[in-house]
């Protein structure tokens, strides 16, 4: 999973993160800065319920 703040890249970088064709790989934009990103991603490492959900 990528997150990354909407209003934090180019248009570019943007286009190139939510195209992705991997079947793996899930890109989710942020409203907020990269410390919002950085923070959800902190919060969803520690939620057991949501790393279950990954293991399943």
């Amino acid at each position: 999973m990528v997150l990354f703040p909407e209003d934090g890249v180019s248009r570019i970088q943007n286009l190139q993160m939510i195209t992705q064709e991997g079947e793996n790989v899930h890109v989710l934009g942020v409203r907020g800065n990269f410390d919002d990103a950085q923070r959800a991603v902190k919060v969803l490492s520690t939620n057991t319920e949501f790393l279950n959900f990954l293991a399943a």
